[in-house]
């Protein structure tokens, strides 16, 4: 361990208001997505996302459970090595952060690695890799998954087996063995069953300048 500000986040947060990613369209009727477990698969996220249904708002309604002070959790055999700010993270065993700025209330199960990125509010699952200056917010991502170099991800749900790299996906599920790549842009879009290829140049699911959902698209 060789970090330099170990903590928990300040003020105290729900634990609720870390498990729930909202995908699709922003301006009304996004999909709220409850993490009800670290293990979920992508079964589980197709019975959250309820096909053929959309929530009211987009985002879920406020909580009533009382805040809890979530700490940062070193298992053994994990490493943090020159990050700079560690709040409310659990690593679990095997699992390493190196040379990073920020990594805020996210979990990584065993084998999980970060380098040189900034990551919060996010779940990486078994032998998940996010690498070189690459940013996730709010995103689940599930087994063998590699990210990086350069992408960006917010409020999204990535499956088993993915690459994505040097491109931007916000508000989106994507399934199984998908691939981005050279400055593609991907924006509420809705794939559960994987096999994508975003390829150069792609702007999927954004029809003005803004870098927001405002529609869905299902694949």
């Amino acid at each position: 361990l060789k970090c330099g500000v170990v903590s928990s986040v300040s003020p105290p947060l729900r634990k609720s208001d870390l498990e729930t990613i909202v995908v699709g369209p922003e301006g009304g009727g996004g999909r709220a997505i409850r993490i009800s477990h670290h293990e979920m698969t992508m079964v589980d996220v197709c019975r959250e996302l309820q096909i053929g249904k959309t929530t009211s708002t987009t985002t879920p309604p406020p909580s009533s459970a009382p805040t809890t002070r979530i700490t940062t959790i070193l298992r053994p055999y994990a490493t943090a090595y020159n990050v700079t700010t560690l709040l409310s993270t659990t690593l679990s065993p095997h699992s390493t952060i190196t040379s990073s700025p920020h990594i805020t209330s996210t979990t990584l199960l065993p084998h999980s690695h970060i380098s040189s990125s900034t990551v919060k509010n996010t779940t990486l699952q078994h032998r998940v890799t996010v690498t070189d200056r690459s940013s996730l917010t709010s995103c689940l991502v599930m087994d063998d998954t590699a990210i990086g170099p350069h992408a960006l991800l917010t409020s999204s749900v990535i499956g088993p087996n993915a690459q994505l790299s040097a491109g931007e996906i916000h508000a989106s599920v994507l399934g199984p063995l998908s691939t981005s790549h050279h400055q593609s842009l991907l924006i509420g879009f809705v794939c559960p069953l994987g096999r994508v290829n975003v390829g150069y140049g792609s702007r999927v699911g954004s029809n003005h300048t803004l870098r927001l959902p405002d529609g869905e698209f299902w694949n």
